[in-house]
């Protein structure tokens, strides 16, 4: 290897490590308060570590691609204000050489980016929930905040929880009885969490019981104070395993899946895949942009290529949530996938051309 393609790689892969760090941190931090509901659920530090990293997989697809461009713009940016581009340029090296290196490591990125898209991520999101999903045994409180996970089907919930989940006021539960087509009530002032205890203040319950007679009885019970073990009540009513969905399945399995669906169901799995690849594909796309608008060859310093870089990423980002939004007319969406990008790509390499002609 050439040793400025050495000097280029090494300037790029630096100030990339450390914006997917500084980005890492961030979003992290955005996912606190998931992170802190579970941290007052679970019963370990090593629990709470493993919940944390199993965050970061969720955060890698777009925060490589982004770090991307930053480190492209303030490679070239800092290449064209030291004239080393310049120095480069005179000595017979062509943009497209110069570049070469920076493209090959953005190839090896996306490379890994699918890995993590399609492999690392949906392991990882399985993890957290299989560990999310245990940890609800030891609180009921939190179960009845999350009605999907209920295995009482057709269940009416309805309360006040603190921030912790260890407490909630005001509960009213209505469920259908199993064994009849009576309702099942129960009314809450206040439930509170202690040492595995579920505590209950001024209760009331009503229900039904069948009668040799078939007369419709009906029971209500009013408690001052009820006090039953959080495990008892968490296994009558947790289901024993969560939904899932094309996010949670590796690309392999979705391909299995995919022969076994009908044709509406193969169209969202082969949707999740070309989803994948798009958000794979970017950290190239935004490496190439980050090229492309940050050479400067003007002795004037100017913002706009600056602007027009973010435009385009920005751009890139809100198509992948506009097509994720149109999942329900998946030939649309993947259009949007598929498209946005070579045509972002198309003004990047105009934009090259100009600048290898010396045009501003």
């Amino acid at each position: 290897m050439p040793l400025f393609w050495r000097y280029l790689t090494y300037a790029y892969w630096k100030v990339f490590l450390l914006s997917t760090f500084g980005f890492i941190c961030v979003l992290l931090i955005t996912r606190l308060k998931e992170i802190a509901r579970f941290a007052a659920l679970a019963t370990g530090l090593e629990k709470i570590l493993l919940y944390t990293l199993y965050q970061i997989p969720h955060i890698l697809p777009i925060a490589l691609p982004i770090s991307c461009l930053i480190s492209a713009l303030l490679l070239f940016q800092r290449f064209s204000k030291t004239q080393e581009l310049t120095a480069l340029r005179a000595s017979g090296f062509s943009l497209k050489k110069i570049s070469l290196p920076i493209l090959a490591s953005a190839f090896l990125i996306s490379f890994f980016n699918f890995y993590i898209a399609s492999e690392t991520t949906p392991r990882c999101i399985n993890a957290s929930k299989k560990i999310a999903h245990s940890q609800i045994s030891l609180n009921p409180i939190f179960l009845l905040e999350k009605p999907k996970l209920l295995k009482i089907k057709k269940a009416f919930v309805d309360l006040e929880t603190s921030p912790d989940s260890n407490s909630a006021k005001n509960l009213i539960f209505i469920t259908p009885n199993k064994y009849h087509s009576k309702l099942f009530l129960m009314k809450a002032e206040k439930l509170s969490l202690e040492d595995g205890i579920l505590i209950g203040s001024n209760v009331a319950l009503i229900s039904h019981i069948e009668t040799p007679n078939h007369f419709d009885t009906l029971i209500v019970e009013n408690q001052k104070l009820m006090k039953t073990e959080a495990r008892k009540i968490t296994k009558i009513m947790k289901s024993e395993s969560f939904p899932l969905n094309s996010l949670h399945l590796p690309t392999k399995m979705l391909l299995i899946r995919a022969e076994k669906e009908s044709a509406a169901k193969k169209q969202t799995l082969y949707l999740e895949i070309i989803r994948r690849l798009a958000i794979s594909f970017s950290a190239f796309s935004f490496t190439f942009i980050g090229i492309a608008y940050g050479i400067q060859i003007s002795r004037i310093e100017s913002k706009k290529k600056l602007f027009i870089a973010v435009l385009f990423a920005l751009f890139i980002l809100v198509s992948f949530i506009g097509a994720k939004a149109l999942k329900g007319h998946p030939f649309s969406s993947a259009l949007i996938y598929i498209l946005v990008q070579p045509v972002i790509l198309f003004f990047s390499t105009r934009s090259i051309r100009r600048t290898s002609a010396g045009l501003l």
